[in-house]
């Protein structure tokens, strides 16, 4: 957050963050104070993993309810990431009156199918979901002794420790607008014989849209599964990598 010449606030870095920030302060909140004061909260912090697919950061936090009585307070570890992964973790949402309710298997299926899939992706939109944990101190005191609980990537993607047992807060749908000279370009590529492809890790349906929109494939190729698929399908077309092969990548890479 920098002030910028109208002496405002302004968010400015990586474009998800950006737009999340943006969101708050359009809703009016005082999203300066709240980074200010979580600053000196902060115990942990898993940067975005493109294994994981998540962030994770964990901060002290002190409920309202707990405020006036100057009781207890906890660790609340927040996640933020694909919301195909973060929704299957989650065991609670919140209703209209902002209090937590189980949230079932069916409910998962329709906000993973009806809403993320069918509405957001297919508009070419970009999801991201947002759930937190709590832990008491005693708790957290006895995740910090076993250290493969902050190992990063590929063994963190193994441990479950924060990634069960989540409240999901929302998911948000953002538009990352196509440049409008990535259509030309496209075309005029192809017409110098080069290949042109899309590797994505967003969702298929969304990455679909993008092909689409950027003359990359025809929309009534768009179905055939030979011309766009998953990184699993891929990885199938191409011998596939067992589950040795994957951890030594992986150690490998983070050497």
């Amino acid at each position: 957050m920098e002030i910028n010449n109208d002496s405002k606030f302004e968010a400015n870095g990586n474009p998800t963050e950006v737009s999340l920030l943006q969101f708050l302060q359009d809703a009016n909140l005082p999203v300066h104070h709240y980074i200010k004061r979580k600053m000196d909260r902060i115990m942990y912090h898993q940067p975005f993993s493109s294994v994981t697919k998540n962030s994770i950061i964990a901060i002290k936090y002190v409920p309202k309810q707990f405020n006036e009585e100057g009781s207890d307070d906890c660790v609340r570890v927040f996640v933020k990431g694909a919301p195909e992964d973060i929704i299957n973790s989650c065991e609670r949402n919140f209703n209209g009156d902002g209090e937590l309710k189980e949230l079932c298997n069916e409910d998962k299926k329709m906000i993973k199918n009806d809403i993320v899939k069918d509405v957001f992706s297919k508009q070419s939109l970009r999801s991201i979901a947002i759930a937190f944990k709590d832990f008491t101190h005693q708790e957290w005191d006895l995740i910090k002794k076993d250290p493969r609980n902050f190992m990063s990537d590929h063994l963190l993607y193994k441990n479950k420790t924060f990634l069960t047992d989540l409240n999901l807060i929302a998911i948000f749908a953002m538009q990352d607008p196509i440049r409008p000279e990535v259509a030309d370009a496209t075309r005029l590529a192809k017409r110098g014989k080069i290949d042109v492809c899309l590797v994505s890790g967003d969702l298929l349906e969304t990455a679909v849209q993008f092909a689409i929109k950027s003359n990359i494939v025809k929309e009534r190729y768009a179905k055939n599964q030979d011309v766009c698929m998953t990184a699993k399908k891929f990885r199938e077309k191409c011998g596939g990598f067992n589950d040795e092969t994957k951890d030594i990548l992986y150690l490998e890479q983070f050497k």
